[in-house]
């Protein structure tokens, strides 16, 4: 009888196998994918995606589409040292408001001499762009470029994780200096990162405005760790930059955005590493959104 037990067992190893051999995890992240004019894609498989974690190629098992609402704030500079071209930065800002999709929630806030909504997330068009032509110059004070990513963050804080794609696009400048405290800093960075925000920041920076290293350094940083676009400026005939961004999001906002589940690469566990992609001729991958 004790011999075919054991005999019962030594089949059972063999069919399942010993302790972690499948032990292999899968993961999941989203990201859009375009074509070769840059459309987003209506479907891809499997097949048409390699994924590499920290150089060692996953597996992949699923793709799905998958549209997520998107919730944008535009955040602009009319602080001391903007008055000259802030007329400039009102028509870029209108044209912004004009590339998003109809659908997408789009939040309007100014950020001198504190950040201050001008208006809350809405689809109305007509309201938004009637409300950027109320926006007038600060002559005496600065703009709060660090302060309005932490109020953004706190906003963010009390929406529900994972629903929407929540995006901050904010234009700031060095002409004033800002200090925050450095416990207030790190909280709007847990908070950007605990929503899966994604930053975007634009800083005019003219030759004759160098008080502004914080803000320059911090909205860098910002962009980098949400994986956001950022980019200095030198002149108002920069600000179309706004406009190339409008049109990113309006790409990721109508389609193209997909859960892919992965087979991790063997010994791969905790928290995914850094991914690499390589699409099918003729498809070009977007931004990696991690999923916790």
């Amino acid at each position: 009888m004790r011999r075919s037990i054991l005999w019962l067992v030594a089949v059972v190893i063999l069919l399942v196998g010993p302790p972690g051999l499948h032990a292999q995890q899968q993961a999941q992240f989203l990201m859009p994918m375009f074509d070769e004019q840059g459309a987003p894609v209506k479907s891809f498989t499997p097949a048409d995606l390699t994924v590499f974690e920290d150089g060692k190629q996953a597996k992949v098992l699923k793709v799905e589409p998958k549209v997520s609402p998107m919730n944008v704030t535009l955040a602009l500079d009319n602080g001391r040292g903007m008055n000259d071209v802030l007329v400039h930065v009102k028509a870029s800002a209108k044209t912004f408001i004009n590339a998003i999709p109809a659908g997408v929630d789009v939040a309007l806030m100014t950020t001198a001499p504190q950040p201050r909504y001008v208006v809350k997330a809405t689809k109305n068009r007509e309201t938004l762009l009637k409300n950027v032509d109320s926006i007038g110059p600060e002559q005496s004070a600065g703009a709060r470029t660090i302060e309005a990513i932490r109020d953004v963050s706190d906003t963010w804080k009390k929406m529900p994780a994972g629903e929407t794609n929540l995006v901050l696009v904010i234009l700031g400048s060095t002409f004033s200096p800002e200090y925050v405290a450095k416990k207030d800093l790190e909280d709007a960075f847990s908070q950007v990162a605990a929503a899966r925000g994604v930053v975007h920041s634009v800083i005019f920076k003219p030759s004759n405005a160098t008080e502004g290293d914080a803000q320059l350094e911090t909205a860098e940083r910002f962009a980098q760790n949400t994986r956001g676009r950022f980019e200095t400026i030198g002149s108002y005939l920069q600000l179309t930059v706004l406009e190339d961004i409008a049109k990113d999001l309006a790409k990721a906002a109508t389609g193209g955005q997909f859960l892919i589940t992965i087979e991790r690469p063997a010994g791969a566990t905790g928290k995914l590493g850094s991914l690499s992609m390589s699409p099918a001729n003729g498809l070009t991958p977007g931004r990696i959104t991690r999923l916790p």
